[in-house]
């Protein structure tokens, strides 16, 4: 049995949250008014502000620039001002932001804002007024930060990095329940988020085990090399790198972060070394969570097929407050699910995948097992019989078989039903996020935040077998006097059932506030840690279990004079007792991953104007970093286990920002024109990397910017690949190493008995990148709303970890891997020893690289029949090239363009309360190699094509809903929102490719299934 424990919460936080919850709440309605009657259309904000302004009798201080091309949204019924402009302004680049002067609102237009800057959902009361004001009558727009630079941008400045963000808006009209879902529609990532879908199709009686990389959330961007060459964020702090044990390829996790407590996410596709240090060669996703929220949602999502019980739920709740110069934000979530089996969908009802133009996954697809098991001989036929096979007789219990009770019962088919076995794993989520911070001024805040999840995921067990096991020709229930083989699945045994648990925690402890004039500062500490393990199957008796019935314990039983009941049809019954099986499933060296992986985070930086010149405001960031990372797999009971591990990293970075042209100039083709540089140096027990970065961003015209950036990057070695205690092994050179060593007159030694080493590498120098990214981004002149982008990237990556095999490639590339003995009595002078051994250990390699574009359409049109928004996001790499050493030849079976092209495009409508969605996914062809050539040559696989249709009615927005007064149920409503998804809504299925697994990076092996999202506000 598998003992799972919830992660408790300690009783200070516990109070904490209490308290918030129950004695705080009246606090959220420290803001009224009186309700006025609104009756303002959708449309310009040019001139639904004006009649906003006249209905509620307030003052709306803007500037015409930061309105001029936004549409806002329709307001009906009883608000009060502040409700009625944010519905308004929601979905909008416009913030509202209320002015100390008495009947007066200041409206704001917004970039993408930094993760320490108030939230996009900021509560228009007082404590917002801290960086954009209103002076003389002229509104001050507040400076932001973008992901990806320490510099702050002014209102309709672009960096020169492209950068995607998605709102919580965003990801509530997708209707993805979890993360690793709404990473699905964006094409430039490849994401590795296997939660719901980690069984995904391409079980088989090798696999079927949870594992703790199943339930954990990554990505890697346009294609990067592995999911380490992006670096993951939440709110500007890095998440530990887990599951080092894998080499460390499966990077860091952002699983249990629930979407009720998302702000937005930021998604930079480009190189940031320079500003972030290790791991971001390829990228960086930054996800902020919301600050400055006031009020409490309650939100219940349920996500389940259409013809199967796979259902899936989410509820959670938040609750934000802000009095005086407190404010704070609790999120709690809970997610779980139902398990979908394989033999729901018509692909994975059958192992054999050549009926879909593959080859049987897996080792089981070479066996005859069929419904009952079946028996066999080596060669010839079985006696008796005109076959080698035959299937044991259905209904047996394994007493009195005959040659002739097997001869009439058919022929058993090659494969079987997977049965119970799961295509989605039972997974089970619980999160909680708080957020405390204190204005004590404008020069110190202080905030501190706690993040905590847990994560739990097992499989519905794979059933337990005998697969190609010797029996003599005595063994009970063989009638043919001779030895025979036995194929069969043990149906009446308890499943072996694998689970994996997962735990993230997160403390930080931040100030912040202004130094002198416009400098800022920003001081904290960060601790976060993940543990994962996995948890071993476990027999009836308390033991370790494996699937495959082990030969040795059934050999001794044997031997003993106790041989148990094995030829009998186990679909029907079982002659045996719950137990006595067991002790053939026993593992007795279990391989148990077990990561403990923490990181202590030291930062101070700031940043403002150096020198105000005539192009403008020069600006500068400077700061520090110093990192503790402590890594241990402490319940490991393999041989390569990792003992406790640990590494200090220190880092100084700057970032200028020097605007060298000016719109007041008026020069031909050179509207503005600005120069960003950053440097980060960071030491590494592998080595010191310095790491620069520069950008350009020219405006020929206003309404076009052409940007160019270009930076290095590095990854330092994991600890697992530097401190793993070394391992040996002997083996004799076999003909397949082509054993010739020319150093040594071309000596054959075939059958030299050589030794083999390995362990971690203290030598390991940091893997290097180099990244390009050249764009355009075109607010198209005269039509109002449309905006086009375009970027093309060109990545490489050197000194890439890995090991080498084969001697000729050693004796080419890496002769110190070779190890030698000494001389032998007669060796010419000048020869080196014969060869010992091999080192195994890793070494810095390989090359990557990669090149295409992102491309980028945004239409808003505003009209009497509601408002439309188009988008299109899509992703191509061009090519990609991989060499195992810096001089040797391309990797032919990696150089195709096997990458799909990823296109995400949506058609949205929106009038008054009602809102409809249309989103289609493609995924383009691509390559797979193929496990047997012979049957079935290396390919491309079909592209795969997904429609989702949304649409949702938004209680608040409706006419009349709103007031105050009315029945019980307009009341309870007035707040309320009711969103359904139908995703894949015309049940495409996932391509299988030409190994018989199904491609579901566009498609859920669930197929077509529903969302119903309910949320209400308080």
């Amino acid at each position: 049995m598998i003992v799972h424990r919830h992660l408790p919460l300690p009783p200070l936080l516990l109070l904490l949250v209490l308290s918030l919850l129950a004695g705080l709440v009246p606090l959220v309605a420290a803001e009224t008014s009186s309700p006025r009657k609104f009756d303002v259309p959708a449309g310009s904000a040019e001139r639904t502000l004006r009649q906003f302004s006249a209905q509620a009798g307030v003052e709306l201080i803007y500037s015409t620039d930061a309105v001029k091309g936004v549409a806002t949204r329709a307001v009906r019924g009883e608000l009060s001002a502040v409700n009625a402009l944010e519905q308004m302004l929601a979905d909008t680049p416009l913030r509202l932001v209320k002015d100390a002067k008495p009947g007066a609102f200041a409206i704001r237009r917004e970039v993408a804002v930094d993760p320490n800057a108030p939230s996009r959902l900021a509560d228009a009361t007082a404590a917002d007024t801290g960086r954009a004001k209103v002076t003389s009558g002229a509104l001050q727009l507040e400076d932001v930060l973008v992901t990806g630079s320490r510099l702050p941008l002014n209102s309709g400045e672009q960096p020169s990095q492209p950068v995607l963000s998605y709102t919580s808006r965003d990801i509530e009209r997708s209707g993805a329940t979890t993360l690793g879902q709404f990473w699905q529609y964006i094409p430039a990532l490849s994401t590795g988020a296997t939660g719901d879908q980690s069984r995904s199709a391409t079980g088989d009686f090798s696999g079927g085990q949870a594992s703790s990389t199943s339930n954990r959330t990554f990505a890697t961007i346009r294609g990067g090399t592995g999911f380490t060459s992006t670096l993951m964020l939440v709110d500007g702090k890095r998440v530990p790198r887990t599951n080092q044990q894998q080499g460390g390829s499966l990077g860091q996790d952002l699983g249990g972060i629930p979407l009720s407590a998302i702000e937005r996410i930021d998604v930079l596709l480009d190189g940031a070394s320079a500003i972030y240090g290790a791991d971001a060669m390829g990228g960086v996703i930054n996800v902020i969570l919301k600050k400055r929220y006031s009020g409490t949602e309650v939100r219940f999502t349920y996500d389940n097929t259409f013809d199967k019980d796979a259902g899936q739920w989410t509820a959670s709740l938040s609750h934000g407050f802000s009095s005086g110069k407190w404010s704070g934000l609790v999120t709690l979530a809970n997610t779980e699910n139902n398990i979908m089996l394989l033999v729901d969908r018509d692909q994975t009802r059958s192992f054999d995948r050549t009926l879909y133009g593959g080859t049987s996954t897996g080792s089981f697809g070479i066996y005859r097992i069929g419904q009952t098991g079946s028996v066999s001989v080596a060669s010839g036929t079985l006696p008796g019989l005109a076959s080698n096979y035959a299937a044991i007789p259905a209904n047996s219990n394994g007493q009195n078989l005959t040659v002739a009770t097997f001869g009439s019962s058919g022929a058993p088919t090659i494969d079987a039903s997977p049965g119970e076995m799961g295509a989605t794993a039972y997974i089970k989520q619980r999160s909680g996020f708080f957020r405390l911070a204190y204005d004590h001024n404008e020069h110190l805040r202080i905030e501190g935040t706690t993040r905590l999840s847990h994560n739990y995921q097992q499989d519905n067990g794979v059933y337990r077998r005998a697969l190609n096991l010797n029996l003599p020709a005595t063994y009970p229930g063989n009638p043919f006097g001779v030895p025979i083989r036995l194929q069969k699945l043990f149906y009446d045994l308890p499943r072996l059932v694998k689970a994996a648990d997962s735990r993230n925690n997160e403390f930080a402890l931040t100030a912040s506030g202004k130094l002198f004039s416009d400098w800022r500062y920003e001081t904290g500490v960060n601790f976060a840690r993940t543990v994962a393990k996995d948890l071993p199957a476990r027999l009836g008796n308390g033991a370790y279990g494996v699937a495959n019935l082990q030969v040795a314990a059934l050999n001794a039983a044997i031997a003993a004079g106790r041989a148990p009941v094995l030829i009998y049809d186990s679909s029907r019954q079982s002659p045996n007792t719950a137990t006595n099986l067991d002790e053939f499933f026993v593992n007795s060296a279990p391989l148990v991953l077990s990561d403990d992986s923490q990181i202590w985070t030291y930062s101070s930086q700031a940043n403002g104007t150096v020198y105000d010149w005539a192009g403008g405001p020069i600006r500068l960031a400077l700061g520090a970093e110093y990192r503790e990372e402590y890594y241990d797999s402490p319940d490991a009971l393999n041989v390569s286990i990792l003992p406790g591990a640990n590494r200090t990293m220190s880092a100084f970075y700057a970032e200028l920002g020097v605007p060298l042209v000016r719109p007041e100039w008026k020069l031909p083709l050179l509207n503005r024109l600005d120069f960003n540089y950053a440097m980060r140096r960071e030491g590494t027990p592998s080595g010191d990397a310095n790491t620069p970065r520069y950008g350009l961003a020219w405006r020929p015209q206003s309404w076009i910017i052409v940007r160019a950036s270009q930076g290095e990057g590095f990854r330092a070695p994991n600890l697992f690949q530097t401190n793993r205690p070394p391992t040996s092994f002997q083996l004799p050179a076999s003909a397949l190493d082509q054993p010739i060593d020319p150093l040594r007159g071309n000596e054959n030694f075939l059958g030299r008995v050589l030794t083999y080493v390995g362990g971690g590498n203290p030598n390991l120098k940091p893997e290097r990148s180099k990244t390009e990214t050249y764009g355009v981004v075109v607010d198209v002149p005269k039509v109002t709303g449309l905006q086009l982008s375009f970027d093309h990237f060109d990545n490489e990556t050197y000194d890439l970890v890995g090991s080498v095999s084969g001697f000729p490639t050693l004796f080419a590339y890496a002769p110190q891997a070779i190890l030698r003995g000494p001389n032998l009595p007669g060796d010419p002078a000048g020869w080196p020893g014969p060869i010992t051994g091999v080192n195994l250990s890793g070494a810095n390699l390989s090359l990557f690289r990669s090149a295409g574009y992102d491309f980028g359409v945004k239409w808003t049109r505003a009209t009497s029949l509601g408002e439309f928004t188009f988008t299109s996001n899509g992703n191509r790499i061009l090519s990609t090239e991989t060499r195992l050493f810096a001089g040797s030849a391309p990797v032919a079976a990696v150089n195709k363009r096997f990458q799909q092209m990823r296109v995400t495009s949506s058609l949205r409508w929106r009038r008054g309360p009602w809102e409809a969605g249309l989103i289609h996914l493609y995924g383009g062809r691509v390559w797979v190699t193929s496990g047997n050539e012979a049957l079935a040559p290396s390919r491309y696989t079909d592209p795969a094509d997904r429609w989702d249709v949304s649409a949702s009615y938004d209680f608040a927005h409706g006419r009349g809903s709103a007031g105050a007064e009315g029945p019980w149920w307009r009341r309870m409503l007035r707040s309320s929102r009711v969103g359904v998804s139908v995703i894949d809504a015309l049940n495409d299925e996932p391509p299988l490719d030409v190994n018989g697994f199904a491609n579901t990076t566009i498609i859920d092996p669930r197929l077509r299934r529903y969302i119903i999202d309910v949320s209400t506000r308080f």
